[in-house]
């Protein structure tokens, strides 16, 4: 026998789930709910103290609501990033097709960094959460910015000059720069390829020295992290110093090493959304 109670109880602890998810978990509750105030009937209970204790055998709702809402929701968020992850070698083999086509030869298509600003996130948050994982705050918003600033000038360089910037094609060098505006957003594209590879750094520096294993692909993507962010690092100073012997192999080595770093973080996605239980 459910009840007005009951029928509150339940919109208060399904709040905030898609409707197919929330008719599932409210069909859950309520068998719980039958269970025991069938029980409390048998216990020699009234019908009324009987569905008063079953009704606070299931729980506090609001509380119930954000365990839930939190569990659906941080599972799709890891098979998102699983996914984004898991597609990066082929939206490569895309932009390096783009590249010979319509740009040029290109060392970097800064566009790929884009999908990081949520994989990087969501890595951010799952480590954050684990038993023995720590902050990573401070390495994923250094990340973020660097992204954003190589990004946002290469958006308005392609717009504004149709030409690819200096931090991007190795065809190019700071000489070929023929306007105050066009300097600026080279040096801070330039500028935030040194932050990306420095918040790559520091992140796995900082993944390598904590206790979680993340099913023992923690400490092998740290070290891709590392090897990324050299990459990055030694390509920056390069294009600095116009130095196309430098930048040539430091752009392959940031490419595989970033490439298969992100692979990685995607198989721990994938196991991680596993093991949530799931409520959707």
């Amino acid at each position: 026998m459910t009840s007005p109670d009951l029928t509150c109880w339940l919109k208060t602890a399904a709040h905030g789930l898609p409707t197919a998810a929330a008719a599932r978990l409210c069909a859950e509750l309520t068998d719980h709910y039958l269970d025991a105030y069938e029980y409390a009937l048998e216990e020699g209970l009234d019908e009324a103290t009987a569905r008063r204790t079953a009704l606070e055998a299931l729980g506090n709702a609001r509380a119930l609501a954000n365990e839930y809402q939190h569990t659906y929701h941080t599972r799709r968020r890891y098979r998102l990033a699983a996914v984004v992850g898991m597609s990066y070698p082929l939206l490569y083999g895309f932009s390096v097709s783009f590249n010979e086509s319509v740009a040029g030869h290109l060392a970097f298509n800064l566009a790929l960094f884009l999908p990081l600003l949520y994989i990087v996130y969501g890595f951010k948050t799952l480590l954050a959460v684990r038993p023995h994982g720590a902050p990573l705050y401070i390495y994923e918003q250094l990340i973020h910015t660097g992204i954003v600033a190589v990004s946002v000038p290469r958006l308005f360089g392609w717009v504004i000059y149709h030409r690819p910037l200096i931090a991007e094609a190795t065809t190019r060098s700071f000489s070929d720069i023929h306007s105050f505006s066009e300097l600026l957003m080279n040096a801070i594209a330039l500028l935030g390829l040194f932050l990306i590879a420095g918040g790559f750094l520091l992140l796995g520096e900082r993944a390598l020295r904590v206790r979680e294993s993340l099913y023992g692909l923690l400490k092998p993507s740290a070290v891709l992290g590392l090897v990324c962010g050299v990459g990055l690092g030694v390509y920056a100073i390069g294009t600095l110093g116009n130095n196309t012997l430098v930048r040539g192999p430091a752009e392959a080595l940031a490419v595989m090493s970033g490439m298969l770093s992100v692979v990685v973080w995607s198989m721990i996605f994938f196991r991680a959304q596993g093991e949530i239980r799931q409520v959707a």
